[in-house]
């Protein structure tokens, strides 16, 4: 029997659970799965899953590399490059794709014979939470208190013992608190859809970013076990004009298969306060 950090699991739930959080890592052309041995051999030590390999934390410098070079969280999902940059010194780092590569935080996904070309990402889970969770840190380290008030947000929500709309209000105080001296160089939608996302995925939510469609990409899937919410970011817009998208759209054919209720949700960043101005949400 394991141990998940909400709840207990069986065998082969257990089995699976390990592979999400600390299988995938690859180094070869072949694809072979190869297991984070430090953190599976943690978790048997402590009959516990979660997340080791993050405990020492990561380089500020790369946080700070990923934000001049404007690379966003689902930005390291997808990442092509050639075995040249794999080569990169990191003495100097001016390219944050070796860097990232070479120390694990990304591994090989695929190969394309024809191009030549590698296909980059998060191995597994841990790696993918472990990262945005210091992004979040790093976003909100002058905002005292807010991780322990966004993580009691976010699962009094999972819980149902909230609303959605008391969990947006939580996440418009989160924006409110970012400092401006991070903000300043990006102020558009992306930022925020990005400052979301790492927020979620931080706090192990089954989130996605840029899901596509057969008309375009959502910018957030938001996955609960009860309901499932699209949300549309818009700045400087209105948030019925956002909602309004995603049923344009039509992005909730996506999941026409899935039993959950599926809410389109829009929001619109004030270019003044910079957070969250106004939200629409409603049930498709």
């Amino acid at each position: 029997m394991g141990q998940l950090r909400h709840r207990p699991m069986g065998y082969d739930e257990t089995l699976a659970e390990l592979k999400r959080m600390y299988d995938g890592y690859h180094f070869s052309k072949k694809m072979t799965d190869i297991y984070n041995p430090w953190s599976l051999f943690y978790a048997f030590e402590k009959g516990w899953i979660d997340n080791y390999w993050f405990g020492t934390g990561t380089p500020s410098s790369l946080i700070n590399l990923l934000r001049v070079k404007q690379l966003n969280l689902p930005d390291l999902e997808h990442i092509e490059a050639d075995m040249k940059q794999f080569d990169a010194p990191t003495e100097r780092i001016s390219d944050p794709i070796p860097a990232l590569f070479q120390s694990g935080y990304l591994t090989l996904k695929n190969y394309d014979y024809e191009t030549g070309t590698y296909t980059l990402g998060f191995p597994n889970e841990e790696v993918r939470q472990g990262f945005a969770s210091s992004l979040y840190q790093y976003y909100s380290e002058d905002y005292y208190g807010s991780e322990s008030r966004m993580t009691v947000a976010y699962h009094n929500f999972r819980l149902k013992r909230t609303t959605f709309e008391q969990f947006l209000e939580a996440v418009r105080k989160w924006y409110a608190g970012i400092p401006y001296s991070i903000t300043d160089r990006n102020q558009n939608e992306q930022l925020y859809q990005s400052l979301f996302y790492s927020l979620m995925a931080g706090m192990g939510a089954d989130v996605h970013a840029e899901e596509q469609t057969s008309d375009g990409r959502m910018d957030i899937a938001l996955r609960m076990a009860d309901a499932i919410y699209i949300l549309e970011f818009k700045y400087g817009k209105s948030a019925s004009e956002a909602r309004q998208q995603v049923e344009q759209k039509d992005y909730a054919a996506r999941f026409a298969a899935d039993a959950r209720p599926v809410y389109a949700v829009g929001l619109n960043i004030s270019q003044d306060r910079r957070t969250i101005e106004s939200y629409d949400v409603a049930r498709l």
